[in-house]
Formats: C-alpha cells, sequence, structure tokens
C-alpha cells in the first residue's frame, strides 16, 4: 500500500512462497512535483496477520532533460557503453565519439566526457590526451573503479558509511537535488581520494574526509595547469532515474560554462 497525506493510493496484494525470493511491480500515480509519501507491506498467514513495515518514499514526476543552450565548445565522448552518446545529445549538445581514431586525428576537444567504469585501454586513452593538451581542457570524470597514476588520485573503496559526507551549501553541481536524493545516490558510491600538491586547486562538493595531505570527495572539481578534472563517483547516467538525470545536466552544464570560448559570455553568466 503506498498513501500519499492520508489518502491510499495504490494497493496490491500477492502470494509469496516459503523459501523462493519475491518481486512485483506497482504502478504509482503520476504526479507533477516530487511528492512525499508513505509506504506499508503487510505479510499474512492465511487470515493471520504477521508483520508489517512502514517507511516514506518519494514520488518523482517524469523528467526529460532539459537543453543547456547553445554551448560552443568542442566535446568528445569516451564511453564504450554508449550511454553518454545516447543521453548527452538531449541535453543539446553533438559530442564526437573519442573511441574512433579518425576522430582524434583530426581535431582536439574542450571538454570530454569519460564515462562510468573506463576499460584500460580507454583509460589510457584519456590520460594521453590530457598529456598533450597545451590549451585548457575540462575532463568530466563519471565514477570509476580506479584511475591511473598520472592523475595522483585514488579510489577509497569501502567508503563507512557511518562517516558523515558534507555537501557544499549551495553547489551548483547539486543544484535541484534534495539531502534524500544525495544519500540514495551516495549509496553506491565511493570516494576519490585527491592529493594536495603545488600549483592544483581542489574544489569537493561532497567532501568523505580531509587533512593536510588528501581530500576524499564524491564529487569535486580539480585544476591543474593545462586541465580541469570534474570528478563525479554519483551515478549518473540511468535514464529513468530523474535524481541521475538532474545531476547530470549540472554536469553538463558546469562543463559548457567552464569550457565557453567566449570570455565575456563566461562572464555574464556568472554574474548572473
Amino acid at each position: 500500500m503506498v498513501y500519499v497525506a492520508q489518502d491510499k493510493g495504490r494497493e496490491q496484494t500477492m502470494t509469496i512462497t516459503r523459501g523462493r525470493p519475491a518481486s512485483y511491480d506497482l504502478s504509482l500515480p503520476r504526479v507533477h512535483g516530487v511528492t512525499r509519501a508513505s509506504y506499508r507491506v503487510e505479510l499474512s498467514l492465511g487470515n493471520e496477520f504477521l508483520e508489517a513495515r512502514e517507511g516514506p518514499i518519494a514520488l518523482w514526476p517524469p523528467r526529460d532533460p532539459a537543453p543547456v543552450g547553445p554551448c560552443k565548445a568542442e566535446v568528445w565522448v569516451l564511453d564504450t557503453s554508449g550511454s553518454l552518446q545516447t543521453l548527452l545529445p538531449e541535453f543539446g549538445l553533438k559530442p564526437a565519439d573519442a573511441s574512433f581514431q579518425a576522430v582524434r586525428d583530426f581535431s582536439r576537444p574542450d571538454v570530454i566526457f569519460a564515462g562510468e567504469y573506463l576499460d584500460g585501454a580507454s583509460m589510457e586513452i584519456l590520460t594521453r590526451l590530457i598529456a598533450a593538451t597545451s590549451k585548457p581542457l575540462v575532463v568530466v570524470l563519471l565514477r570509476q573503479k580506479q584511475l591511473p597514476e598520472q592523475l595522483d588520485a585514488s579510489i577509497r573503496s569501502g567508503t563507512d558509511p557511518c562517516q558523515p559526507v558534507v555537501p557544499e551549501p549551495n553547489s551548483l553541481l547539486l543544484k535541484d537535488l534534495s539531502g534524500g536524493d544525495v544519500m540514495r545516490l551516495l549509496s553506491e558510491a565511493n570516494a576519490v581520494g585527491v592529493e594536495r600538491r603545488t600549483g592544483r586547486s581542489i574544489h569537493s562538493h561532497l567532501t568523505a574526509k580531509e587533512d593536510e595531505k588528501t581530500i576524499f570527495s564524491h564529487l569535486c572539481v580539480v585544476e591543474e595547469t593545462n586541465y580541469l578534472l570534474l570528478s563525479c563517483q554519483l551515478p549518473a547516467t540511468a535514464r529513468k532515474d530523474p535524481r541521475q538525470m538532474t545531476l547530470l545536466g549540472n554536469l553538463v552544464q558546469f562543463a559548457c560554462h567552464e569550457a565557453d570560448p567566449n570570455p565575456e559570455t563566461r562572464i555574464e553568466r556568472e554574474e548572473r
């Protein structure tokens, strides 16, 4: 049973068998804004009530990605899964697929979107592109299991669930995401440990831990001499999850802003 306020929105009864997992789909009412609701699951044997569980849930409206506006930057995608090649055009981008040698031979990007869990060959391509660039390059690196040594960063696996994660207030990368949304996304993420060093600027939007040598972050911007790395360890490619599409839209907006070749346009946006 699902309740919105005191009204029962949906109810469904199903039969389960001892020793076998049970799963089912429950169609929920369409909403036009994020709606707080609650659920109640009851277990009965015959006509005898055994136990019940209750808890809060949030109903989200269908979300179509909003275009970020004209992006004059040259955008490349490095994603063997093909997810970003499908998603980024929905935000108004026209990315080139950097998996093909011909693309890499005849131009140079302003922005590279690197997909989740890159394989070794794709990660090698990415590091070569970063090393070869002479102009400021924006790299959006989605969640990974390991990072190349050249980045001086590492994945912190097995993040302590009791360790509080501190979000930056009013972060543009977390725009339109509630605290509950962020916590849900964090359940599938490990932090990245970024080493502090001379000439490197680190701005963390979701900090798990930090000390004098390292910042452990789930979402951070690392600025180097020739590139800017936006590392996002939160999931951001599930088309049916409005949280992830909101996050991906924020990442796209940030990357296009930072890579805008027109300095006057960037100043106008910052003044808004």
